[in-house]
């Protein structure tokens, strides 16, 4: 089961990744009034690893799929949220 979610989020991860000029355009237009293109560039560069081969990208997805599995941030999120999900309005 957990190696069929990582196939899937990698293989998403790509068909994204493949599109990403289209993302950036689309980036472009939607974040003008807040971001500068070249920041928006930047962003969408880093989160799709396109300074990197697919391969290499890939690898980076799959190490951060795990490491997110023992992440003690997202222990500290879930817990917190957790916590204020029992915590009522008086």
């Amino acid at each position: 089961m957990w190696q069929n979610f990582k196939m899937r989020v990698t293989a998403s991860y790509m068909v994204l990744r493949r599109n990403s000029q289209a993302i950036v355009q689309i980036a472009r237009i939607l974040f003008a009034d807040l971001f500068p293109n070249a920041q928006i560039e930047n962003e969408m560069m880093h989160a799709f690893y396109l300074d990197r081969t697919e391969e290499q990208a890939l690898s980076r997805i799959d190490a951060l799929i795990e490491s997110g599995v023992v992440s003690w941030k997202r222990m500290l999120k879930n817990v917190t949220h957790e916590l204020s999900g029992n915590i009522k309005p008086k």
